[in-house]
């Protein structure tokens, strides 16, 4: 909550800062303070709704490679909403700041789980695309393997960043009476990276999902032409050539519904995620670039992005059936038990 509570920090203006770590009561605005209180229920609500995620998925069988992806989500997303509410809980339990470990625990989880959920985004958009795009070379060299392999170079990768950064600059946390805790190093190539981050999942996803739409609205112009065409050719009056034509035609449009019906099965859920995972960001990207990050609009956005981790547990109810069936499952289980 460190990255977006706090006003933005003039990084320029800060060099070799010293520790600054409050020893009395909390003094930030009454706006601030709410927020961190409103988020503990959302942040514990998504949490429970990603663990929801991870029996579903264990109990679903025979599930496809790309799934995993899904499951490193939840995973990603449960572990970071429960630390942003360690630096509440001390906040509350802990009023005279005699531990600062929970607030530097909170500001490194808040970098941590902001890449590593957007090293998921990404990985979940260019799989997805690659699934469409080069839909035999995905069926032939990417397997469960592949993507467990992916998963863990992402996890590896944002855990060793992270650590070795707030490791050796663990100095630059900064912990005020009158702010949330945040992070204020001075060079200049770390909110650029920041924000680069962003700016590089937004590129990704934007790119990927006009390709996908794309796909799909030339898919559904191809059937709807084969109709057209089908519709002239009816009563045994197409001959020759425009019959070889029409049944050509015929064996394009079943392979198009094919690849529509594959890609509302496995493409749609997954986009319907990483959308809104970025279309939450964008609004607070933008106030904090504008200097606006202690309105109340950010802090309205600031809710609405932790809440959004809530709603892959219902996208996943509605779009796939086999999520349902192994709830129904779960269900039955407990019924047995009872």
């Amino acid at each position: 909550m460190a990255l977006i509570l706090n006003e933005s920090v003039n990084y320029t203006q800060i060099s070799n800062a010293p520790v600054m770590r409050c020893t009395g009561k909390f003094t930030g605005t009454p706006q601030q303070w709410n927020v961190m209180i409103a988020l503990l229920p959302i942040a514990l609500t998504g949490a429970f709704c990603s663990l929801i995620n991870l029996l579903v998925f264990k109990k679903w069988k025979n599930k496809q490679p790309f799934l995993y992806f899904h499951v490193s989500l939840s995973v990603a997303e449960g572990l970071y909403l429960l630390l942003q509410t360690v630096p509440t809980f001390a906040r509350l339990l802990d009023t005279g700041h005699t531990q600062f470990w929970p607030y530097i625990l909170g500001v490194a989880a808040t970098y941590y789980g902001a890449l590593l959920y957007n090293v998921h985004i990404v990985c979940i958009s260019i799989d997805r695309w690659i699934s469409v795009d080069f839909a035999t070379f995905y069926r032939n060299r990417i397997g469960k393997r592949a993507i467990l392999t992916v998963i863990a170079g992402a996890w590896f990768y944002c855990t060793l960043f992270t650590t070795v950064l707030f490791t050796v600059l663990e100095q630059f946390i900064m912990v005020p009476c009158n702010s949330v805790a945040f992070f204020a190093y001075p060079k200049i190539w770390f909110p650029v990276y920041v924000e680069g981050s962003l700016v590089f999942t937004v590129f990704v996803v934007a790119v990927t999902q006009a390709r996908l739409i794309y796909v799909a609205v030339q898919g559904k112009l191809r059937i709807f032409r084969n109709r057209k065409v089908h519709s002239l050719s009816v009563n045994g009056e197409t001959v020759g050539n425009a019959a070889t034509d029409t049944r050509n035609q015929t064996a394009e449009a079943k392979r198009t519904k094919a690849l529509l019906a594959v890609m509302t099965k496995t493409v749609l859920t997954g986009s319907i995620i990483v959308v809104i995972a970025v279309l939450c960001q964008i609004p607070m990207a933008i106030l904090r670039w504008t200097r606006q990050s202690q309105t109340s609009a950010y802090a309205f956005f600031v809710l609405v992005f932790h809440g959004q981790h809530i709603l892959p547990l219902f996208v996943y109810l509605t779009f796939y059936p086999q999520y349902r069936c192994a709830v129904r499952s779960i269900a039955d289980i407990r019924k047995l038990l009872q």
